[in-house]
Order: C-alpha cells, then structure tokens, then sequence
C-alpha cells in the first residue's frame, strides 16, 4: 500500500511538468541563427535570413527573437499588396459583417480569436524589406511594405500598412493603420480602429462608429467587443429562427 501511494504522488507531482512539456515546445537556443530553420527556435542575438517566421502554410514551429531580426521578408511583401487591394475593394466576413480599411469590423473579436499553438516572435528589434507577418512583437519594428500581427507593442512602421488585432505605443505606415484595439498613437493617411484610447492622425479616421478626418482621439472606457460580438450573434440566430 505504501507503495503505491508513492506511485500516486509521484505521478501527480509529474502532472504539471509533463503539461508544460507539451505546452512548451523544445526549442534549440542560440545567439545567431539563418532563418527560417525547420526546428523551434529562440535566439538571444541576431537573426537573418528570409524570414524569421515559418514560409509554411500551417502553424507547425515556434521562433522567438530575443535581440535583432534582419529578414526579407516575401510574405510581407504578397500580403502588403493583396492586403492594400482587399482593403480598398472591400469585402465579407464569414459573419457577412462588411470588412475593409473603410469598414467598421476588421480582425475577430478577442473571445473569437484564435492564436496560433506556436508563431513567431520578435522581442527587440526588427528590420524586413518586405515586413512581418502573423507574429507577436514588442520593440521597434521597420517594415518595408506592410506589417501583419497579432499584438504589436512599441513601435511599428511600414511603407504602405499596418494591421493587428491590438496595438500598443505608435503605429505609423504610409497608407493604411489598421487595428481592432489600439491604445498610442496612430498616423497615416487612413486610421481605423475598432475601439481603444487612441489619437489618430490622418486624412480618414476611424474610431468605432466615429469618422473624423485630420486627428481623432478616444481615450473613454472600451466596450467588451467579446460580449457585443456575443450578443449580435444571439439577436442573428433569433433572426434566423
């Protein structure tokens, strides 16, 4: 008996590091790497290469940039540009919401997103001809055409856009800043954010339901865009019945 309760202590105790082992992916340190690598990476020094974010499709590996990341970047550069002629045609989400640089609905609500299990990121500073996509980044992020993430905090410029789900700090880009939270500072020709405490400075902005060109500021209590979501889709499936 005694023997057992042993057994069952030491298998709880090990609970905790067996979750964490496949929470945590195992991933090779380094302080300089090429990238991309086809292993999950976390490099404490300089990366370079194509693109520190996987060039597959599927979310399959895990980098992490602790310093500088120089890349080209050949997603940012397809993504600027299909993503500035979506923008400006306009288009349907999956809920038929209208979506666009324009519109009122870009990325999902936080209680609708779905991060990625591993993605990519930049903790420091980065630098891509072309720009980074799907990451996770904190520091100053140069992007030569356009900007794609997740979370951004710090600060972000891109020649032609800018878009993520939330912004914190300044996001600057030649044409479009597009967000559905921001909290800092936003300057471009067109400025669209779905909520935050935010000013923005440019020729269209955007903030919820207020358009006001040239500078528009928010600095009010922010609704949970989970629960407003919720509750459209409730008022939508009563329609439907």
């Amino acid at each position: 008996m005694k023997h057992i309760l042993m057994a069952v202590i030491l298998l709880l105790g090990s609970m905790p590091l067996l979750a964490q082992s496949q929470e945590s992916p195992r991933t090779v340190v380094r302080r300089f790497s090429l990238t991309p690598q086809k292993h999950h990476l976390h490099v404490r020094g300089i990366t370079i290469g194509i693109s520190a974010h996987s060039l597959e499709l599927t979310d399959t590996l895990y980098t992490r940039v602790d310093g500088l990341n120089l890349e080209i970047g050949p997603m940012g550069i397809i993504g600027g540009l299909w993503g500035t002629m979506f923008g400006f045609a306009g288009g349907r989400d999956d809920k038929n919401r209208r979506v666009g640089f324009f519109a009122r609905h870009g990325f999902k609500a936080a209680r609708e997103m779905q991060y990625p299990r591993y993605g990519t990121h930049i903790h420091g500073v980065s630098i891509s001809l072309g720009g980074l996509t799907e990451d996770f980044s904190k520091g100053l992020i140069i992007n030569g055409l356009s900007g794609f993430s997740y979370t951004m905090s710090g600060v972000q410029i891109s020649g032609l856009l800018n878009e993520s789900y939330q912004t914190k700090g300044v996001s600057i880009a030649g044409l479009v800043n597009h967000a559905t939270r921001a909290h800092g500072l936003q300057i471009g020709l067109i400025n669209n954010c779905r909520t935050g405490k935010v000013v923005q400075i440019g020729l269209f902005n955007r903030i919820g339901n207020r358009i006001v060109p040239f500078v528009n500021l928010r600095f009010g209590k922010e609704p949970d865009l989970g629960e407003e979501y919720a509750k459209r889709n409730r008022r939508d499936r009563h329609r439907r019945v």
